[in-house]
């Protein structure tokens, strides 16, 4: 049998990492996969979609790094590592499964995300379109992978964002992105607030909707060219949803859109 020489590797075997597995196998190229876990499980599922022979489990050694030309990281790979810093000096490539999922996808994307209630929008999100009679499906963060998505022609994918995953994005061509809101959260890995918030923004980097909290004041709206917002509050038009008292009761306030 003839030996491979993957230039592709890895990083981390979980959901993410093996959903970028079976898309690389799909398309006949080589590839190593590794992963911090010592004792990690190699069941039949993932030998399925990865040579054993190159799957590394412990501690990242950084003498791999010359090995590679490509670095493809799930998002629970902490990029201030030395290891990461290292790949990062030495000019490789670094991506994510959400820029091979962009390459590839030729859906309409709503991108969701938010420090709290991301989930939660994704799923109504999701659930409404379908009501709508429209072919959609839900992944990212919210735990079906978006390289799956590719596995069927749905007219809109609906991603949950994690600021994990727009760390590590280059950018996604969205038909519409939401922020849900800005509160301090995974500072251990984004050292500081405004490094956190000024992830999350990435989300608006290449979009044709902005949708976003109107009373968040962690939300850079006076820099940004939004066409939609929400809030608790009134709204003034038909490009804001928020929520009026009428009779002593309280009124949505919503217009039915199809982002194209």
């Amino acid at each position: 049998m003839k030996e491979s020489n993957p230039t592709t590797a890895i990083l981390g075997l979980g959901k993410t990492g093996l959903s970028v597995a079976k898309y690389l196998k799909n398309k006949n190229l080589d590839f190593a996969i590794y992963d911090t876990r010592n004792n990690l499980k190699i069941n039949d599922s993932i030998c399925k979609f990865v040579n054993r022979k190159n799957i590394f489990l412990g501690e990242f050694d950084k003498n791999i790094i010359k090995k590679y030309e490509n670095f493809i990281i799930s998002p629970g790979i902490d990029l201030h590592k030395d290891f990461l810093e290292e790949i990062i000096k030495k000019n490789k490539k670094i991506s994510s499964d959400i820029d091979l999922f962009n390459a590839d996808n030729t859906s309409k994307i709503i991108a969701i995300t938010g420090s709290n209630g991301k989930t939660t929008v994704t799923s109504i999100v999701e659930h409404i379109l379908i009501k709508m009679g429209v072919k959609a499906k839900a992944g990212g963060n919210i735990g079906y992978p978006a390289l799956e998505l590719l596995n069927n022609k749905y007219e809109y994918c609906i991603l949950e964002l994690s600021s994990f995953q727009l760390e590590l994005m280059d950018k996604i061509n969205c038909a519409a992105s939401v922020i849900t809101n800005i509160t301090p959260d995974h500072l251990d890995r984004h050292v500081t607030f405004q490094n956190y918030a000024k992830i999350k923004h990435k989300i608006f980097d290449n979009t044709k909707h902005i949708i976003l909290n109107r009373e968040d004041k962690n939300i850079n709206k006076e820099n940004l060219d939004y066409e939609y917002s929400f809030g608790s509050n009134k709204p003034k038009d038909k490009k804001e949803f928020g929520i009026s008292c009428k009779k002593e009761k309280n009124i949505f306030f919503m217009e039915r859109k199809t982002f194209k």
